[in-house]
């Protein structure tokens, strides 16, 4: 339930773990799995082919949000290293 989507096609990264984290962090502050109830099948197709998870911006502040989000991109290359969410971090929240 924690898998990236390069993790699928056997492209592990450093940036996989950060996906573990967005997941997690989302866990932690909902309470549930967002792919909580889904088989295996269900699971992978939606890791793949579906909108990545995210936490409503209403409930949660912006930063956490978006920390969240930098976290669950799908493309690697997109997807934030833990340096830059390091730096986030660093800085407050705002963007360097």
């Amino acid at each position: 339930m924690y898998m990236s989507p390069e993790v699928y096609e056997k492209k592990i990264d450093v940036k996989s773990d950060v996906w573990s984290l967005g997941i997690s962090l989302i866990e932690m502050a909902t309470g549930r799995n967002p792919y909580e109830g889904l088989s295996r099948l269900q699971l992978m197709r939606e890791v793949l082919m579906g909108e990545s998870p995210s936490l409503p911006p209403t409930e949660w502040s912006e930063f956490f949000v978006r920390f969240v989000d930098r976290c669950l991109k799908k493309s690697i290359a997109e997807r934030a290293s833990v340096a830059e969410l390091m730096t986030v971090v660093a800085h407050g929240g705002i963007d360097p």
